[in-house]
């Protein structure tokens, strides 16, 4: 504890970090929880509806699948902030593929 008082860390803080309180407290996890799971909800549909214009968009479209199915492996398993990411790659590759025509989406 001494450390993060050093740092400028207030004891509180110190505390909370590792009693499951203020930041990462179960009602800001719950939230996250909730936008992970409304992410997924809205990015699945989409799979169905692309259609691969480019040679790379294949392995792209299989990237995209994993980072889904990765994002659900590991909110199952309680790891919020990699369920996040995975999510959230799922959506770059989406969007970016789009922008770069390798994909056509209809929305």
């Amino acid at each position: 504890m001494e450390r993060y008082k050093r740092a400028g860390c207030h004891n509180n803080t110190w505390k909370a970090s590792f009693h499951g309180k203020g930041v990462f407290g179960d009602d800001v996890m719950e939230k996250m929880r909730e936008e992970i799971l409304k992410m997924i909800k809205k990015v699945e549909p989409l799979l169905e509806k692309i259609e691969i214009v480019d040679d790379r968009g294949e392995s792209m479209l299989n990237n995209m699948k994993a980072y889904i199915s990765d994002s659900k492996h590991f909110l199952k398993a309680g790891d919020l902030i990699k369920s996040f990411e995975a999510i959230v790659w799922a959506w770059a590759i989406l969007e970016i593929c789009e922008e770069l025509e390798i994909f056509k989406v209809e929305r």
